[in-house]
């Protein structure tokens, strides 16, 4: 008997408001900053909260989606190949601005880096993952910068 999958559309609609928003911003961000035209409001924070929000939501569906999936290997494979070919397209294409560990292969990482620890994280609490989460995102969030650290304090 072939067992039926049950969708969360809610998580698909998520998905694909994201992933709309997604082309939307590359295509402002492109007329922007590659083509040159002014666009005075996609500058500074409204352009990196939007940027932002994108990232947590694509973060946060993938975290929560993959309890309800299998073959978290394939997955983690394709999911990082498809952000490694962003990186070499983006080389290519557009040397001045390449993406340099897009979103794509951070949750390619971090899918491959769970299967691992999966065990480890399921002894831990729900609530103090996410205080932990918190923290360790924190801590990392301007490792892109060149530094580690909380606010102002770089370590």
């Amino acid at each position: 008997m072939e067992q039926t999958k049950t969708r969360l559309h809610l998580l698909d609609t998520l998905r694909g408001i994201t992933i709309i928003s997604m082309v939307i911003y590359h295509a402002l961000w492109n007329l922007a900053y590659l083509q040159g035209i002014s666009l005075p409001w996609f500058t500074g924070a409204p352009r990196k909260i939007w940027q932002q929000s994108i990232c947590i939501t694509f973060i946060f569906l993938s975290g929560f989606c993959r309890a309800l999936g299998s073959k978290h290997l394939k997955r983690g494979l394709m999911v990082f190949g498809g952000g490694a070919l962003v990186t070499l397209v983006t080389h290519i294409v557009m040397p001045d601005f390449p993406i340099v560990f897009g979103v794509l292969t951070f949750l390619g990482t971090a899918m491959l880096a769970v299967i691992p620890l999966e065990k480890l994280f399921n002894k831990i609490p729900p609530e103090i993952g996410v205080i932990i989460s918190l923290l360790l995102f924190l801590l990392f969030k301007n490792c892109n910068l060149g530094f580690l650290g909380f606010g102002t304090i770089n370590l």
